[in-house]
C-alpha cells in the first residue's frame, strides 16, 4: 500500500519529491524481503543471483524462439511471448 501511495502520488517538485518517496517505499520492501530470507535461512544474495540466471534463461528461450519463428520483440507480439514464456517454465 505504500509503495502503491508513492506511485500515485504527486510531489510539489513533481519527479523529485515523487521518485524519492518511490525509491525509499521500494527500499523498505527489498529490506523486508532480505529480512524474511534470513528468517527462512536462504541466503539472500543466492537467491537471488538464481532468480536472475532464470530469467535470463527464460528470457533467452523467448528470444530465441521468436527469431525462430520470425516475430519481432515488440508490443504487437506480447500475448505470445507471454505464451513462450510460460512455455520456457517447463523447460
Amino acid at each position: 500500500d505504500e509503495v502503491r501511495g508513492a506511485v500515485e502520488s504527486e510531489g510539489d517538485d513533481a519527479e523529485g519529491a515523487r521518485r524519492e518517496r518511490i525509491e525509499e517505499e521500494v527500499g523498505d520492501v527489498l529490506f523486508s524481503v532480505v529480512n524474511l530470507a534470513r528468517k527462512l535461512r536462504v541466503v539472500p544474495d543466492v537467491a537471488l543471483v538464481a532468480a536472475a540466471s532464470r530469467f535470463r534463461r527464460r528470457f533467452e528461450y523467448v528470444e530465441a524462439e521468436m527469431r525462430r519463428r520470425g516475430k519481432e520483440m515488440n508490443a504487437t507480439e506480447l500475448t505470445l511471448m507471454d505464451r513462450l514464456w510460460e512455455a520456457s517454465k517447463g523447460r
